[in-house]
């Protein structure tokens, strides 16, 4: 009998987790992008308003849709590792059941919420 090791899983599996780290990654660097965005206008809006007295209305919109961006594009991240805030006493002490019942309903919040915010933010 062979032992399990890494190769012997399901390359449909594989494939998918490789496409998973590739999405993630780029919505990563497409929100850190995003922040280097709304920091650059940031501080160019500072100095044409400040120092040359002839402040750039445009960077307004820009700096907010880049911070908008970098949040939507940061929440899956956050979201797949773990990092978002969650108050889950009445789930630690739930039994096995109905832990798989609040995993269904918080799933369906959350593409509820999600089908809200594309179908709303599509024209945005």
């Amino acid at each position: 009998m062979r032992a399990f090791s890494h190769r012997d899983e399901d390359p449909v599996k594989e494939t998918f987790l490789r496409l998973e780290r590739f999405t993630s990654g780029f919505a990563m660097a497409g929100a850190c992008a995003m922040l280097v965005v709304a920091s650059t206008l940031g501080m160019y809006q500072i100095v044409t308003r400040f120092v040359l007295e002839q402040p750039a209305e445009w960077t307004e919109i820009l700096i907010r849709l880049s911070l908008i961006w970098m949040v939507f594009l940061g929440i899956p991240v956050a979201f797949r590792q773990g990092a978002m805030v969650s108050v889950d006493v009445l789930y630690r002490w739930s039994p096995a059941r109905l832990r798989r019942a609040l995993d269904w309903l918080v799933c369906l919040a959350s593409l509820s919420l999600i089908a809200v915010i594309l179908w709303w933010g599509w024209d945005y």
